[in-house]
């Protein structure tokens, strides 16, 4: 039993009679809602009353120019139309009255007059508006009997006697060829008409005017009866022109149709089950809307037969509203997902789903429950202000949601960077809901990212515009080795990668040279990976061991980078503060690690020797001091970002400061005890510029690493460490003076 409920083919055949039953009662109803709403009029009763004696015979004809739609909430209706009347003796026809209007209507000066033999013709034109009173059936089966009657201002006592013209039956007008048919304006439909006379006894308590105690007087109705017809088919009447109800009623069907016949289901739910379950609540609404338009008389009041027109009417709205949403992944999402290759997002679907539910809550509420545009706008506004400030983060998110999704820049299993303040999160795209946007991460952790962080920060999408993306990474050989050869083998290693799969062949790797070292060249590997397949981190590890491996296969070595370290002599280092080895040739990791003390000072003045070799050694670097100073300057922020901030000067007016004054230093390194008020001041100004005291240290090393790599070979040891020593008793007299006024 389970297997068979489960069944897809079950439900399809419930399905599809749900579709056939659905079609023939749509055929019900229109063949039979235009039957006859008036029927035996009770008001066309014979006269059973005796006429008054000097009685005068009116005949009354009409004839409708305009008949306008109703208005439900005042229960009134304006009609233009031509009334005539024909009689033999005169009358007044100022004494002639209507009853249901809603403001005195008085005929005035007739607009035509002429005699017919012995009797007059007068015709007068009527416009205004008239009272209904609403029915229970009528309230079920959309329909309304309106009526305009004409009488006597004074019937009881009055001398005429209405009676309908025999040429004017159906309310034609006077004329040869007979009547035309009467319409109303809107989307009502004037179903059938009437014009008789209702005839009233009413007793003369002994009058002696009159022969018998009772006199007969008489009013002219004519009725109308107006209908959208019941059921899916007046809704629809209602929400379009009826022009328009037919194609729409016929798109819906086609629209269940192509549901039903659908080939392709959702993995998870199955389409069928709700259509079927939505057919049998259409139906079964449809029964219960059919019983009460019957029944609707003897079980409802009035007043609770329009709250349950009204319960009904949000029903179809509603049913109507699930049937669009049930549909939309069949018809809408799947075939955009075998376009697109990619899957529609929750936020769009929720979207979608919310608009509808708007529109046609929009439409209950001015349609069913007549409330205008205005009211309904000015509710909305002040209730979007209230939440608007409530809501304002949660709003931001929402929008931001509804721009990403209009902007698309990355989609469902896109892999994507977003890189929010500095923090970089790197993840697929699993969804994008209406307030977040989540990224599962190679680690397996779901990240969930505020969609208006995301809209703010930068996206970079490794899945656009192909599905793969490009990875890199560096080496550096020996410059004895050919740049063609090295190229060669390491390509052909990175192509073993490929042979698994983890990289792409087309486009496949490439090396290039990126730059030349003092100790070797570089070379930059690229290759292209599918991320969807592997993990960046994994790719690389294999990419590199293959690289890595061929060049040992080809007897090819790493260059490797050498440093000179200069150390002071033991009996200085005993007698420093803390002692401190000179890097001379330092990677950029070794110094932006390292939180360096300044360079302590001797605890002897320089020597007559070592002042030579700092002179000559200046000499030279002189004749290059704007290069000098510009790697000195480049060195230093690379490996201590941090101080960058505190040289405020323009780059060229900041290298001719430094060049001066290592000149001003190494002229008077034979004098440095003189300057040291002055380094004082000098380390005292630094201070209040933000210079720390480990940015002393740092600075030596810079300036070394700077000498050597420009004057080469002739900056050797002994010249390094009189160098070393200069600076050391510069720091020492600029960071003395800090630690004293510390």
């Amino acid at each position: 039993m389970k297997a068979w409920f489960e069944s897809k083919q079950i439900w399809r055949m419930v399905s599809l009679a749900l579709a056939g039953l659905a079609l023939a009662l749509a055929a019900w109803a229109l063949a039979f809602r235009n039957a006859d709403p008036i029927g035996s009029t009770p008001f066309a009763n014979e006269r059973n009353a005796e006429l008054p004696v000097n009685a005068n015979v009116v005949k009354i004809g009409m004839r409708v120019q305009s008949l306008g739609p109703p208005d439900i909430a005042t229960e009134t209706f304006p009609a233009t139309f031509d009334v005539w009347f024909i009689a033999a003796k005169p009358f007044d026809a100022s004494d002639l009255v209507f009853p249901d209007a809603v403001a005195p209507i008085h005929l005035g000066k007739p607009a035509a007059m002429r005699a017919i033999g012995d009797q007059t013709y007068q015709l007068y034109h009527v416009s205004g508006a008239f009272r209904y009173q609403p029915s229970v059936d009528g309230l079920f089966t959309n329909r309304l009997t309106l009526r305009i009657a004409l009488l006597s201002a004074n019937s009881a006592r009055s001398q005429l006697v209405l009676s309908p013209d025999p040429t004017a039956s159906q309310l034609a007008p006077l004329a040869p060829t007979g009547g035309q048919p009467v319409s109303a304006d809107g989307d009502w439909n004037v179903s059938r008409t009437w014009l008789g006379e209702v005839a009233v006894d009413e007793a003369t308590l002994g009058d002696p005017t009159f022969a018998s105690s009772h006199i007969g007087h008489s009013e002219i109705v004519a009725l109308f009866s107006l209908d959208q017809s019941s059921g899916v088919i007046g809704f629809l009447r209602r929400l379009t022109p009826p022009i328009l109800a037919a194609p729409i009623a016929l798109a819906m069907l086609a629209l269940l149709a192509a549901a039903i016949l659908s080939k392709r289901r959702a993995a998870s739910i199955d389409p069928y089950r709700s259509i079927a379950g939505l057919g049998s609540a259409s139906l079964l609404l449809a029964a219960v809307e059919s019983f009460l338009g019957a029944n609707a008389s003897s079980v409802f009041s009035l007043a609770q037969a329009r709250v349950a027109r009204t319960a009904i009417e949000g029903a179809w709205l509603a049913l109507i509203a699930a049937w669009l949403m049930a549909l939309m992944p069949i018809l809408i999402w799947r075939p955009v997902e075998r376009r697109t290759g990619t899957p529609a997002s929750v936020l769009e679907r929720v979207g979608v789903n919310v608009v509808i539910c708007l529109a046609l809550g929009l439409v209950f509420l001015s349609s069913t429950l007549n409330l205008s545009a205005v009211s309904i706008g000015a509710t909305s506004g002040v209730l979007t202000l209230i939440l608007g400030f409530a809501l304002q983060n949660i709003i931001l998110d929402l929008f931001s949601g509804i721009l990403l999704n209009l902007e698309k820049p990355f989609r469902l299993l896109h892999w994507i960077t977003v890189d929010t303040s500095g923090v970089r999160v790197f993840g697929q795209v699993r969804n994008m809901n209406w307030r977040t946007t989540q990224l599962q991460t190679r680690d397996n952790t779901l990240v969930s990212v505020p969609n208006s962080v995301v809209a703010k920060s930068n996206v970079f999408n490794h899945a656009n515009p192909a599905a793969f993306s490009q990875a890199k990474f560096e080496v550096v050989l020996s410059p004895k080795v050919p740049t063609a050869t090295a190229r060669q083998v390491m390509k052909e290693g990175a192509l073993r990668s490929a042979e698994t799969g983890l990289i792409l062949e087309q486009p496949g790797p490439s090396v290039v040279v990126t730059g030349v070292e003092d100790y070797g060249v570089r070379y930059r590997v690229f290759f292209y990976v599918n991320l969807n397949v592997g993990s960046d981190a994994a790719t690389l590890n294999s990419v590199a061991e293959n690289v890595l491996a061929a060049l040992a296969e080809a007897r090819i070595e790493i260059a490797l980078r050498y440093d000179i370290l200069v150390r002071q002599t033991q009996d200085e280092l005993r007698s420093a503060r803390a002692p401190h080895p000179v890097l001379v040739s330092a990677t950029v990791p070794e110094l932006s690690a390292r939180r360096a003390a300044p360079i302590p000072a001797s605890s002897s003045p320089l020597s007559a020797a070592e002042i030579e070799l700092v002179r000559t050694s200046w000499t030279r670097a002189r004749a290059h001091g704007e290069e000098i100073a510009a790697a000195f300057y480049d060195r230093l922020f690379s490996v201590a970002p941090a101080v960058r901030p505190l040289f405020r000067a323009d780059a060229k007016t900041q290298r001719t400061k430094f060049v001066t004054m290592l000149g001003v230093l190494v002229k008077a390194a034979d004098q440095l005890e003189g300057l040291r008020d002055t380094l004082a001041d000098f380390g005292l100004r630094h201070r209040t510029y933000g210079a720390q005291f480990e940015h002393y240290g740092v600075v030596g090393d810079v300036l070394l690493w700077t000498l050597q790599h420009k004057l080469g070979d002739s900056f050797d040891q002994r010249t390094a460490a009189a160098w070393a020593k200069l600076y050391g008793e510069v720091a020492e007299m600029m960071t003395g003076a800090r630690e004293k006024a510390a």
